[in-house]
């Protein structure tokens, strides 16, 4: 309950442009290296394997790194959820000229077309469900589309019905 309070207060004060963000460089390494220690232990329960390999030893942006960490929190959170036992989610990062690119991909049940439309609308709730009876708000796309647009950046998802989701973001990097 405390989650979905939290997850309204963050969606209504970015849709008002009263979201205060702390803009700052940082190197996002640091970042997602935090978190994929965060999600494999949760990845463990479900035997799913979380690969992150990057290729540089710094990816440093100019950015938010609370809005960033809560993008990421929301992608891989749901790969996890919709991801059935045993299958493998990568996540991965790239470095542009002006921009970073990361993207999370899973094995899940993959996105239809008809689900695709209404893919990042708030309290959506979309056809394939969660593996392990996981709770979902269906508000955890929308806050990230949200934050990622606030930052000057776009979100997508590229996926094949029952070949798994692959949910890209891109930031500027000032």
């Amino acid at each position: 309950m405390l989650l979905l309070i939290k997850d309204l207060l963050d969606i209504n004060a970015i849709e008002q442009g009263l979201m205060k963000f702390n803009i700052e460089s940082f190197d996002l390494l640091e970042n997602l290296s935090s978190i994929c220690d965060i999600y494999t232990q949760t990845a463990n329960l479900k035997q799913i394997k979380l690969h992150f390999d990057p290729k540089d030893d710094s990816y440093i942006i100019h950015s938010d790194r609370r809005a960033i960490t809560q993008i990421l929190d929301n992608l891989l959170s749901n790969a996890i959820k919709f991801s059935p036992f045993g299958k493998n989610i990568i996540l991965e990062i790239l470095d542009f000229e002006n921009k970073i690119q990361i993207s999370v991909l899973d094995e899940g049940p993959g996105i239809s077309s008809e689900d695709m439309l209404k893919l990042f609308g708030k309290f959506t709730k979309l056809s394939a469900l969660p593996t392990a009876d996981e709770s979902s708000t269906g508000l955890g796309l929308s806050i990230a589309k949200q934050y990622v647009e606030a930052l000057c950046g776009k979100i997508w998802c590229e996926s094949i019905l029952g070949q798994g989701a692959k949910f890209i973001f891109e930031l500027p990097k000032s």
